[in-house]
């Protein structure tokens, strides 16, 4: 599993260590993630452990339902909805039994992409700047929905980015 990993770093950051000094097991995400997840680290890794995978299967289940629902023509009907909800499930278990950040990554995707459907931009650019900052590829996304809507998101977005830095 990857959370002792994730705990780790945050148990770190609070004792003012160096976070990337380990060569087995090396934290490679940002120090906001590791402070992040200092509420988590403070618990036994077990149900820290449990709670984050918990976590990252309710935004990603929740991100996918919304998406899906704001995103899909309105004729889909519920059991075509569930097919999609079986078909992403053997993609999104690998990571979410291991630990791994994917699943909530991509489902503050999918949240951020509903939130622009619905117009909801502060959501939108939280979603997608939480997601950029546990890994950069998602800015790709967010700069294509900057270009797509520049002046209700690009701002928006690079506060979400700068603020999560400072941090």
């Amino acid at each position: 599993t990857v959370y002792p990993i994730f705990a780790r770093a945050a148990r770190e950051a609070i004792a003012g260590q160096d976070i990337y000094c380990h060569l087995q097991d090396p934290y490679r995400y940002s120090p906001f993630v590791a402070y992040a997840f200092t509420p988590l680290a403070s618990l036994p890794d077990a149900w820290g452990g449990v709670i984050w995978r918990l976590l990252n299967a309710a935004v990603f289940l929740g991100g996918l339902a919304w998406w899906s629902r704001c995103v899909l023509p309105e004729t889909i009907s519920r059991k075509q909805q569930a097919l999609l909800f079986l078909m992403a499930a053997p993609l999104a278990i690998g990571s979410l039994h291991n630990g791994q950040s994917n699943a909530l990554i991509v489902g503050l995707l999918l949240i951020g992409m509903a939130a622009v459907v619905t117009e909801r931009w502060n959501l939108a650019s939280a979603c997608v700047a939480l997601a950029c900052l546990f890994k950069v590829y998602p800015i790709a996304l967010g700069l294509l929905l900057a270009i797509a809507y520049p002046r209700r998101l690009s701002l928006r977005l690079g506060l979400g980015i700068g603020l999560g830095l400072l941090v």
